[in-house]
């Protein structure tokens, strides 16, 4: 019901080849793409998603319906602000003649590189704990394990410690354990 009354905006970010959806407000999602495009595309724009659910759409579509010509959208897709894909599109205002090759789809600027550091901080940390007696490490040890492993890789860039232990934890890859030393963190597989 959000999405029918274009209140909510479902934008997909793209790593490599995994395809999520994320659900924002279409008000918060505006804000954040202002830092990102000029002030008369983002007026464009922003008239264009608050009087519309799609999610999807050709290049077409955005030529005829929205009066954006080619260069605002190419400006947009270099941005980050669209998602050119090869995939089948799931609204009917894209035909079966272009859906293939100019579908395009709401995205984010920046979020394909925090994904992509959250994956590669999961794997890190995964591999330091199969690498462990048990499969299994003191928090803190291996805080120190990560941090030296990526800080020199990531720099400034690297994500809170508690934000990948929380991103594991639920998602069920590790479980915690008290202890009289501290935190134990263990693989659960």
């Amino acid at each position: 019901m959000l999405r029918r009354k274009a209140i909510v905006k479902v934008i997909v970010p793209r790593v490599g080849h995994v395809h999520d959806n994320i659900i924002v407000y279409t008000d918060d999602y505006l804000s954040h793409i202002a830092k990102y495009i000029d002030s008369s595309l983002h007026s464009k724009l922003s008239s264009f998603l608050v009087g519309n659910n799609l999610m999807s759409f050709s290049m077409k579509f955005l030529e005829d319906n929205a009066s954006f010509n080619e260069s605002e959208i190419d400006q947009m897709i270099a941005q980050g602000v669209l998602r050119k894909d090869n995939f089948m599109s799931l609204t009917p205002n894209v035909s079966t003649d272009d859906a293939t090759t100019s579908c395009l789809w709401l995205s984010s600027p920046i979020i394909g590189f925090i994904r992509s550091n959250v994956d590669e901080a999961e794997k890190v940390v995964i591999r330091l704990l199969r690498k462990g007696k048990y499969k299994e490490m003191l928090e803190k040890k291996l805080e120190e394990q990560y941090k030296s492993m990526l800080g020199s890789k990531l720099g400034a860039k690297l994500l809170p410690w508690r934000y990948i232990m929380l991103e594991l934890y639920h998602r069920g890859k590790i479980r915690t354990i008290k202890s009289p030393r501290g935190t134990v963190i263990r693989l659960t597989d």
